[in-house]
């Protein structure tokens, strides 16, 4: 029985199959609570918001928080359901260690770092790690596996090309300092 639900579960959260009701319902739930979540970050840095929408914006915070929290505790439970992660220990260690599962697990330890150190210093930094939840997208879309798939392939002509960017804009910045530097000191 324990085994079946946790196969049941296994196809609802691992596979986005729209063919099944469930997964579908879980992709649709879990990339609108991202985007929810992203717009709710992103209106909560406006200086001039009402206390009642921060506290409405907090507790979005809170909501989805948990719901990620849940939802990555239960792919840790059911990831035995997987041949490649069927140890109880060690196959899920290497599960968590997924790229996709260290996205999912960095996505929700802002919230309890800001929760258990509220006067950290660089509190904003750790705010701003919470948009890396847009990267939890990349599960539920076949367009965003492939773009990843892409951009993996071709790493290397994109760092040539970043490098090759960056000299660009060393180089203007430094005409435009030296055009300019008379008039705006």
């Amino acid at each position: 029985m324990g085994k079946k639900i946790k196969t049941i579960i296994y196809e609802i959260l691992e596979t986005s199959d729209s063919s099944n009701l469930y997964s579908l319902a879980d992709d649709i739930f879990i990339t609108c609570l991202i985007l929810i979540n992203v717009a709710a970050f992103i209106a909560s840095t406006s200086p001039t918001l009402s206390p009642e929408y921060t506290s409405f914006l907090a507790n979005i915070e809170i909501v989805s928080s948990l719901v990620f929290t849940i939802e990555y505790i239960l792919r840790l439970w059911v990831s035995t359901v997987d041949r490649r992660y069927i140890h109880p220990l060690w196959g899920r260690l290497r599960y968590a260690l997924t790229p996709l599962s260290l996205i999912d697990l960095i996505s929700i330890l802002p919230f309890y770092f800001l929760l258990l150190f509220p006067s950290l210093n660089f509190v904003n930094l750790i705010r701003v790690l919470r948009l890396l939840r847009l990267l939890k997208m990349s599960r539920y879309s076949e367009s965003l596996r492939t773009l990843a798939a892409v951009l993996y392939a071709k790493k290397e002509e994109l760092i040539a090309t970043a490098f090759a960017v960056f000299i660009l804009l060393i180089f203007a910045s430094s005409v435009m300092y030296f055009v300019e530097n008379e008039a705006h000191p």
